[in-house]
C-alpha cells in the first residue's frame, strides 16, 4: 500500500494565500497527495491581536472556504509563534511539502509580522521542501481607519490602572526615602509597579508604565528635585539601566502571561474532548449519547446546542438543549413544525447535512447564522447534524469550528458503535431464535415418533384381537391409548399457550375466578394422571377470587402437578397449598421426588431446559412446561419461583395479585 504525500498549504488573511491554495492543490494534481489547509492562529488578549483577529476574520474565513471547496483539509492551531507552529504542525503530519505565500505589500500590522514566515521556514526547515507563492499587491484592499478602533475600548482602564499604580509606588517610595532607604530600593519598588501593569493592564501598557517610572524617579528622588533636569551624570546610567530593566521585565512577563493564556484555552479544550469521550464510552443507547453530546456542548460553548437525528429537509425535528435543560422548541422550524426553507439556521443545518461539511458563524455562505452545523460523518453516511449556539459573549472563532468538528467526530463515533452493537445483538438473537426453532423441532419430532408409535400398536393388538380375548386386556390396552394420547394433548396445549403468549395479536381476557372453582377444575381435569398418587389440597376458609384468564392458569397448575407426577414414585404425597395474602393468591405444589439439583435454579424457567434429574418418563419432556409457566404468571402481572422443600422434594410456587395489573390486556415480549 503507498502512502500518499501530504502538502501543507499555510493560510492567513493576505490575498496570496488564495494562490498558495490553488499552487497546493496543482500539486496535489500531479502526484498522489492530500492537501491541507493551515491557518495559525495568534493566542492573547491584548488589543492589538483582538483587533487584528476582528478586521481580518472574513479574509480568513474565505480562504478557508477556498480551501474546503477544492477537498482540502482544514486544520487550525493555536500559537504565539507562526513559524514553530507551522514546523510543529508539518512534522506530526508528516508532510513532504510546504506551500507558503510571499507578499509584496502590507495591508496592516499583522501582515508585516508574517513577511518574514517563508524566510523562516526555508532557513529552520531541513527535511521538508518549502514552495514560496508570491501574491498580487493589486489584491490588497484599503480598509476602513475607524476599524482600527476594534479591540481599544480597555486602553482607557489601562491607562487609569497605569497611573494609579505609577502614583502609587512614587508615594511609597516618597516614604521609604523619608525613612532612609538607598535609590536601588527605589529603583525596585518602581520594577513591581510596572509587572504588576503589565500583568493586569498588559504589554503596552507595561511599556508606557516603563517611561513613567523612569520619568517619576528622576523627577521625585533626583536632585534638583520636582524637574527633569539631572545634575549627576551618574543617574544617566542609572536611568537607561532602570528603563531596559522595566521594558525587559515586562516583554518577558507579557510572554509568561499570553503563553499561560494559550496553554490555559488548550488546557480547556483537551479537558472539554476527553470529558465528551469520557461520558460517552460510559452510556449504552444512542438517545444517552445523545444526551451527553448535548451537554457537553451547552457546557463548552455556553449556548443553545442542537441535535438532528436525520436530514432536517425531510422533518427531522431537532432535539434542543438549552443551558437551563432540555426543550420541544423547534429552533429554525415553522410554527407548525413543518420545514421552513426560508430560514438561514435551518438552511445550514440542510447544507451541512447534504454536503457532509461543517457550516454556520463565520463561513461562508452562511457567514451571518449564530450556530455552528457539524455534520456526523460514519462509515456508513452521514448519521445527522450536531448544531450549538455560539455565545454573544464570544466570538466564532476558527478553532472554535475544529473543536465542534472534532466534538461531531467523537459523537459519530459513538453513534456508529451503538448502532453496530444493535445489530450484533439482533443478529445474535436472530441466531438463538433459529438454533431454538430447530432444537423445538427436533425435540417435538422425537416426542411425537414415541406416543404415536405406542397408540399404533395398542391400536393394531385390538384390532387382532377376537372376542374371547380377555376383557381386562382391552381394557389396558384402552388406558395405554388414552394415557399417550393426553400427553399429545398436554404437548400441543403447550405450544399453543406458549405461541399465545409470545404473539402480538391476541391478548389475555382477565375475569374474576374464585380459587375453590379454579383448584377444582384442575383436580377433575387431572383424575386419571393423578389416581396412582396421594393428592392433598389446601385452600383457603374463605372464598377468594382473583383476576385472570382460567385457561391459561390452569395451564399452568396442570402443568406443574404433572412435573410433579412424573418425579414422584407412584403412592407418593403430592400436596397443592393455595394461600391468600393481603395482595395477591399464592399457588404452591410440593412433590416427594428427588427435588432440583442446586446447579438448576436458575436454569429452570428456561425454554428447553430439561434438568439433570431425569427419570423414565421425563424423556418425553421438552422443557417447555416450566417456561410456559413464567410467561403466564408474568403476563397476569405475577412471580414464580422454584425451590426445594425443607422435608425432601421440589416446590414451585406462583403468586397472583388480587388487582388487574394495569394497562396490561397481553403479555409483553
Amino acid at each position: 500500500m503507498v502512502l500518499m504525500e501530504r502538502i501543507l498549504a499555510c493560510i492567513s488573511a493576505a490575498p496570496s494565500s488564495r494562490n498558495v491554495i490553488l499552487k497546493a492543490a496543482e500539486m496535489a494534481e500531479r502526484v498522489p497527495a492530500r492537501v491541507v489547509a493551515l491557518h495559525v492562529q495568534l493566542e492573547g488578549d491584548s488589543p492589538r491581536v483582538r483587533r487584528e483577529r476582528v478586521l481580518y476574520r472574513a479574509e480568513i474565513e474565505r480562504n478557508l472556504a477556498l480551501a474546503r471547496e477544492i477537498g482540502a483539509e482544514v486544520a487550525t492551531v493555536s500559537g504565539n509563534d507562526i513559524v514553530g507552529a507551522i514546523i510543529e504542525y508539518a512534522e506530526l503530519a508528516r508532510v513532504s511539502h510546504i506551500v507558503v505565500g510571499k507578499n509584496e505589500r502590507t495591508a496592516g500590522a499583522g501582515i508585516r509580522r508574517r513577511l518574514d514566515v517563508a524566510q523562516r521556514l526555508i532557513a529552520e526547515t531541513t527535511q521538508i521542501d518549502v514552495h514560496v507563492v508570491p501574491g498580487d499587491p493589486s489584491d490588497y484592499r484599503a480598509r476602513p481607519r475607524r476599524r482600527r478602533q476594534v479591540g481599544l475600548r480597555q486602553f482607557p482602564r489601562g491607562i487609569a490602572v497605569t497611573l494609579g499604580l505609577i502614583g502609587a509606588a512614587a508615594l511609597l517610595s516618597t516614604l521609604l526615602r523619608s525613612v532612609g532607604f538607598a535609590d536601588a530600593n527605589i529603583v525596585m519598588v518602581f520594577l513591581v509597579a510596572v509587572l504588576a501593569i503589565t500583568f493586569v493592564a498588559g504589554r503596552l501598557q507595561g511599556i508606557i508604565a516603563s517611561m513613567l517610572g523612569v520619568l517619576a524617579f528622576n523627577y521625585l528622588f533626583t536632585e534638583p528635585r520636582f524637574t527633569l533636569v539631572v545634575y549627576d551624570t551618574q543617574y544617566v546610567l542609572t536611568f537607561v539601566v532602570m528603563l531596559l530593566v522595566a521594558l525587559s521585565t515586562s516583554e518577558l512577563l507579557s510572554r509568561v502571561r499570553l503563553e499561560a493564556v494559550i496553554s490555559r484555552r488548550r488546557a480547556d479544550r483537551t479537558v472539554a474532548v476527553y470529558r465528551l469521550s469520557r461520558a460517552l464510552l460510559t452510556v449504552s443507547g444512542e438517545e444517552a449519547v445523545m444526551d451527553q453530546a448535548l451537554d457537553q456542548l451547552v457546557r463548552y460553548y455556553g449556548g443553545l446546542a442542537l441535535w438532528y437525528n436525520g436530514n432536517p429537509a425531510e422533518g427531522a425535528l431537532p432535539v434542543v438543549r438549552s443551558p437551563r435543560g432540555t426543550t420541544n422548541e423547534p429552533a429554525g422550524l415553522a410554527a407548525n413544525g413543518a420545514f421552513n426553507a426560508g430560514d438561514r439556521e435551518q438552511q445550514a443545518a440542510v447544507w451541512a447535512y447534504c454536503n457532509a461539511r461543517t457550516t454556520g458563524a463565520g463561513d461562508a455562505p452562511f457567514a451571518e447564522c449564530t450556530r455552528f452545523y457539524a455534520p456526523l460523518l460514519s462509515s456508513s453516511g452521514v448519521l445527522g447534524v450536531l448544531a450549538v449556539t455560539i455565545a454573544e459573549s464570544s466570538e466564532a472563532t476558527a478553532e472554535q469550528r475544529t473543536l465542534m468538528e472534532t466534538f461531531a467526530g467523537q459523537v459519530a463515533l459513538a453513534l456508529e458503535r451503538e448502532r453496530f452493537a444493535r445489530r450484533h445483538e439482533q443478529a445474535k438473537i436472530e441466531v438463538e431464535a433459529e438454533r431454538l426453532k430447530n432444537y423445538l423441532l427436533r425435540s417435538i419430532s422425537h416426542d411425537l415418533r414415541t406416543p404415536l408409535a405406542g397408540i399404533a400398536g395398542s391400536a393394531a393388538v385390538l384390532l387382532d384381537m377376537n372376542e374371547s380375548q380377555v376383557r381386562s386386556q382391552v381394557r389396558e390396552l384402552a388406558g395405554d391409548i388414552h394415557e399417550q394420547a393426553t400427553w399429545l394433548t398436554g404437548l400441543v396445549e403447550n405450544l399453543l399457550s406458549l405461541t399465545r403468549i409470545e404473539s402480538d395479536s391476541p391478548g389475555i381476557t382477565f375475569q374474576r375466578e374464585t380459587v375453590d372453582d379454579l383448584v377444582g377444575s384442575v383436580l377433575a381435569r387431572m383424575r386419571r394422571r393423578l389416581e396412582p398418587f396421594n393428592v392433598t389440597p389446601s385452600l383457603p376458609e374463605s372464598v377468594v377470587s382473583v383476576p385472570m384468564d382460567a385457561g391459561l392458569i390452569e395451564q399452568v397448575l396442570m402443568n406443574l402437578l404433572d412435573n410433579a407426577c412424573r418425579h414422584s414414585s407412584s403412592g407418593a404425597e403430592i400436596r397443592l397449598d393455595v394461600v391468600a395474602e393481603p395482595d395477591a393468591v399464592s399457588f404452591a405444589v410440593t412433590d416427594s421426588g428427588p427435588g432440583f439439583a442446586p446447579q438448576d435454579l436458575q436454569h429452570l424457567f428456561k425454554k428447553f431446559y430439561t434438568g439433570r434429574h431425569r427419570d423414565a418418563d421425563s424423556a418425553r419432556g421438552v422443557g417447555l412446561g416450566l417456561a410456559i409457566c413464567r410467561a403466564i404468571v408474568d403476563a397476569h402481572g405475577g412471580s414464580i419461583e422454584a425451590s426445594n422443600a425443607d422435608a425432601g422434594g421440589a416446590r414451585v410456587c406462583f403468586r397472583l395479585p388480587l388487582q388487574r395489573p394495569a394497562g396490561e390486556t397481553k403479555h409483553e415480549k
